[in-house]
């Protein structure tokens, strides 16, 4: 199943049509009845409007029941982020220097304006001692998902988490 079949098919289980969707998200009209692929940062958007993950709409599977509502976790990186500095009782400053990047880095993260690519955000859980997942999802995080990206190996996780932090650092910078 392609991701448009995907796309149609979700828009039909909620009573919506492709046309209202483009036009919901700011699309272009037709712009999602294009063959080839799907812009990573409409995906996104996508995937949050229908409560799906990414991987869903990529893959080349049909959509399961279970992927159709999903609970999305809570709680934001930048809010994680903050709640670990002061656990740690650390600076930006402080941080910055421990990851090699600037202090005004580590703001742009504390203040959600930026995200990290998947090298800051392996450099920032090795930090804190803690999971990736721990870091993008907190202790307020979706127990299946948790599950599943434990299953998975890191390299599968750090590239699903690269792809992802891209599209949602273009769709913070486009807001």
């Amino acid at each position: 199943m392609t991701t448009q079949d995907k796309i149609k098919k979700l828009c039909a289980m909620h009573k919506t049509t492709v046309t209202e969707l483009e036009k919901k998200l700011g699309f272009s009209n037709s712009s999602l009845k294009k063959v080839g692929p799907i812009r990573s940062d409409r995906l996104l958007l996508i995937a949050k409007e229908f409560n799906v993950s990414m991987e869903s709409l990529m893959d080349d599977q049909d959509l399961e029941p279970e992927e159709i509502k999903p609970d999305v976790p809570k709680m934001s990186f930048s809010s994680n982020l903050q709640k670990l500095m002061r656990r740690h009782n650390m600076s930006q400053e402080e941080l910055a220097t421990k990851i090699g990047v600037t202090r005004s880095c580590i703001g742009n993260y504390v203040q959600g304006t930026r995200l990290p690519d998947i090298e800051v955000i392996a450099k920032l859980a090795n930090v804190f001692h803690i999971s990736i997942n721990s870091l993008l999802y907190g202790s307020d995080g979706n127990k299946a998902i948790d599950e599943e990206l434990n299953r998975m190996n890191n390299k599968e996780l750090l590239t699903i988490i690269n792809k992802a932090s891209s599209i949602m650092y273009s769709r913070e910078k486009s807001k």
